[in-house]
């Protein structure tokens, strides 16, 4: 890097209209701050109006509201508002702000005109019951399309003060008012309704009833295909700490947050290490347990929440030390690789789509983090995980008649499939014929029987996971030169890119976790336990923590005919995005809070005009690097 730069883990906050892409919106950088980029400031719109706003601010967002003629319409317990509102024609002054943890509250305000008139309600036949709430619109356990219209009356005999919405729980519309008229957008699918308003004398009524929403974006509807897929232990700026260098080299603009020139972590004995260039392709293993990860975020106040990314070094250098490993320094967590070594991903990811802001979803190793990539969530597991009743989105796939398929790469030693649908044995036992080899995927797609959702689990007994550790493929402890598992991979995506499915799919690779590598980026911190439940197996010597911090940045990239050309995503998400959008695709409930608060992933496509109907010639990935187990060159 040639100059310093600091970077901040941040959403950010638009105000767009559906007929502006949140990309053209040029987002003020000040923290935190509300950019509001539609309605345009003075401007006169037609009703109803919408709004999409996200935010920039380097702690987390916990609400947004947006607030007309200095009354609060709308709040959201999210980070980002996607919603459309029913004004009132004339002159009206509107505020978009936001709160995050650290309780500051932050705004923009502006004023536009309306045109139109509010439609009238349907003739509504109010409950005499005192005080009451009709529910006009939606009607009672019908299917409505996206925006959803709300209409609702008060009967009360005292002044009622204020209205709400609450969609599965949760409010999402405020009114100083005695009645609701608004539209909004809902998420698809099965959806608990509660309209409540309160009296001047202090009581609070309600009328509650469940609808099913459907899919409003046909765009969407066009992905016939999502096959996901994640490899092993890799960190973002181990493996694209310095993808800005290949970007700019093409003429891309440099959008990637990068590794910054003055990184470094101290060893065990004080030395300070910095980020080198790894010219071997195979490197002594490191532990990215629940207590090293901790550790990682902060050496010497692993509980704290304020981040150091300071013991990546400490404990390579101590699992050497007690394991008996060349790089007793820990020199090797600092360690990167670039185009030169990972010629296939490095154009991948800057041809396609890619994310510098996507986490892992908890800090601990690969099991349970994979365990939320199907599930979002481990039920209380950070270590070793056991047999698990909460549902996976195959589950939800196999309810819903939604075909699916996961595809093993590797066999346990007793010969069962290697995958974690074996930690829900209650539900798999019953569905082997969808538990089916990685060879079955390459006939699925010569005979287009590739199914609508599709997971590849990595190669962890045959040396093609790019874990660290181990050089000799033949070992059956995880862990080979990177090159093999890149060269892997690029065969499975390579496959799809050529069947006939290519122009209704979108793959997206990612990694489970970050392996014990040096990642600048802290976690996100504040981000819900899926379920309510705590950690259930930490030992005495485990750090204390929760499920309300997600583990370290690793690298993610979007495959897709309609992925956008050289985009990269700083919207901060884990695994369980992946889910929402399976989910928002094929119109299914949530799994677990983590997954329902999670960003939907259409951001990374263009459905309008996609960029890739006829793919790219990738280049081919070398296997040839050199491997240097017992030392760092």
């Amino acid at each position: 890097m040639s100059s310093f730069r600091i970077y901040f883990s941040a959403a950010l906050i638009v105000i767009c209209t559906s007929a502006l892409a949140i990309g053209q919106c040029a987002v003020n950088q000040a923290q935190p701050t509300v950019t509001i980029c539609s309605p345009a400031k003075s401007s006169t719109v037609s009703d109803p109006v919408h709004f999409v706003g996200l935010t920039n601010s380097a702690t987390t967002v916990t609400s947004m509201d947006i607030l007309v003629d200095n009354a609060v319409v709308y709040h959201v317990a999210a980070n980002k508002v996607d919603t459309t509102m029913t004004l009132q024609p004339g002159a009206r002054h509107i505020l978009i702000r936001g709160k995050n943890t650290a309780g500051t509250t932050f705004w923009k305000s502006e004023d536009i005109t309306v045109t139109g008139s509010a439609p009238p309600p349907p003739d509504c036949t109010l409950n005499s019951t005192q005080p009451s709430v009709t529910i006009c619109s939606p009607a009672k356990s019908s299917t409505v399309s996206n925006p959803v219209s709300f209409i609702a009356d008060t009967n009360s005999a005292t002044s009622v003060n204020s209205m709400d919405i609450l969609v599965d729980s949760a409010v999402v519309y405020h009114v100083a008012a005695n009645r609701v008229n608004t539209s909004m957008t809902l998420q698809p699918g099965a959806r608990h309704i509660l309209i409540r308003g309160k009296n001047s004398a202090g009581t609070t009524f309600w009328k509650s009833e469940d609808i099913t929403v459907t899919d409003n974006s046909p765009g969407l509807g066009q992905l016939q295909h999502i096959v996901f897929m994640f490899q092993e232990n890799r960190s973002f700026d181990h493996y694209f700490g310095h993808m800005n260098d290949y970007r700019t080299s093409l003429g891309l603009p440099a959008d990637v947050d990068g590794t910054p020139a003055n990184a470094s972590n101290a060893s065990t004995d004080g030395t300070v290490v910095t980020p080198f260039h790894l010219t071997t392709s195979c490197i002594e293993d490191l532990t990215p347990g629940w207590t090293e990860s901790h550790r990682d975020f902060n050496l010497q106040s692993p509980t704290s929440e304020t981040p150091m990314m300071d013991g990546f070094v400490w404990d390579a250098a101590h699992q050497a030390q007690y394991s008996g490993f060349h790089d007793t320094e820990g020199q090797r967590a600092m360690g990167y690789y670039t185009s030169d070594e990972l010629s296939y991903y490095y154009f991948m990811a800057s041809q396609f789509a890619m994310s510098d802001r996507w986490f892992s979803p908890v800090s601990t190793n690969s099991p349970d983090n994979r365990l939320y990539a199907i599930a979002a969530t481990s039920q209380g597991y950070v270590h070793k995980p056991g047999q698990l009743t909460a549902k996976t989105i195959f589950e939800e796939l196999e309810d819903a008649g939604v075909s699916w398929k996961v595809y093993y790469s590797d066999e346990q030693s007793d010969g069962e499939p290697a995958t974690s649908m074996n930690n829900f044995w209650g539900f798999t036992k019953n569905h082997l014929d969808k538990i089916v080899p990685v060879s079955q995927y390459f006939t699925d797609l010569q005979n287009g029987t590739l199914p609508s959702v599709a997971f590849i689990e990595a190669g962890t007994m045959s040396g093609r996971d790019e874990h660290p550790g181990t050089s000799d493929p033949s070992s059956t402890t995880s862990g080979t030169r990177i090159q093999v598992g890149a060269a892997y991979v690029a065969g499975i995506i390579n496959a799809l890119m050529q069947s006939s499915s290519w122009r209704s799919s979108a793959f997206i690779l990612a990694y489970d976790e970050d392996g014990g590598f040096y990642d600048h980026v802290p976690p996100m911190l504040g981000v819900p336990n899926p379920d309510g439940i705590t950690p259930k197996d930490l030992t005495s010597g485990d750090t204390p923590g929760d499920f309300t911090r997600t583990g370290f940045r690793v690298p993610m990239m979007v495959i897709s005919p309609f992925s956008k050309q050289n985009y990269v995503s700083h919207t901060p998400a884990d695994h369980t995005a992946i889910l929402k959008l399976i989910e928002m695709r094929f119109n299914l409930p949530a799994l677990t809070k983590r997954d329902a608060t999670q960003m939907d992933m259409t951001e990374f496509f263009d459905f309008a005009n996609p960029p890739w109907l006829n793919p790219p010639n990738p280049p081919v990935q070398p296997t040839d690097l050199a491997c240097h187990n017992n030392y760092l060159p």
